[in-house]
């Protein structure tokens, strides 16, 4: 008689990636889960166009400047240290959101969403790679990243919509916290700390090179954004 026993090995390796996929997930949703929620942000406000698509630009700008930064940090002080601490901003960002009561806050809220999702994005794949040592294994491992994030993105618009005309726009950031604290628990129970042993140090020059790039390619995005939303905006709120 042969008993069939879970390979402990295996089962943390799935264990990381779901904690690392959840947080990909939470940070890739909520790239496009706002975009449903703008009308009803700019009706409450009172806002136009060039004051709104802030609310857009801020998360996107800040997530790619910082990227950069926040592989720096994971080497460094450690990925699930810095994962972790990523997971945190990116919730009480998320909540700040939520109960914002006027556009400049919401859009620096939002800014401050971009910075943890940034350091979501970096740590999670670098802990992925950490735990899989099988170079087939990570491929795998990285695929299935990889679709995690691609999930969160497609999903958006219709839990965006569905949040909104149930709950109201502040619903789609209230979720974040809750998707915040589960991740946080399942990271610190299963996913083992990692660092670079080799500290190379910041590299200045390259940061502010991908900042500017990353400040010039969210510009035009933003403004395709706003401009495709623009049909379900009053016409008279079209001014700052």
């Amino acid at each position: 008689m042969t008993s069939s026993h879970t390979d402990p090995r295996q089962a943390r390796h799935g264990a990381t990636l779901f904690a690392t996929g959840l947080g990909l997930f939470m940070i890739f949703l909520d790239a496009t889960i706002v975009n449903v929620a703008l009308p009803d942000i700019q009706t409450e406000f009172r806002v136009g166009e060039n004051s709104l698509q802030w609310a857009v630009a801020a998360y996107s700008l800040t997530m790619g400047m910082f990227m950069m930064a926040a592989a720096s940090a994971g080497d460094r002080f450690g990925r699930r240290s810095t994962y972790v601490a990523g997971i945190v901003v990116f919730g009480l960002a998320s909540l700040a959101c939520a109960l914002a009561p006027s556009i400049g806050l919401l859009n620096a809220a939002r800014g401050l969403q971009g910075v943890g999702a940034a350091i979501v994005n970096v740590a999670s794949l670098a802990l992925v790679g950490a735990a899989f040592t099988d170079p087939a294994a990570k491929a795998k491992a990285i695929g299935a990243w990889t679709g995690i994030a691609a999930v969160g993105l497609a999903i958006g618009p219709t839990l965006g919509g569905v949040l909104t005309d149930t709950f109201g726009w502040r619903s789609v950031f209230a979720i974040n916290p809750i998707i915040a604290a589960i991740t946080i628990v399942a990271t610190l129970a299963f996913v083992a700390e990692s660092k670079d042993p080799k500290d190379r140090g910041f590299d200045w020059g390259g940061q502010c090179c991908s900042a500017s790039t990353d400040r010039s390619s969210s510009s035009r995005n933003t403004s395709r954004t706003c401009a495709a939303t623009q049909p379900r905006w009053p016409a008279s709120s079209c001014s700052p």
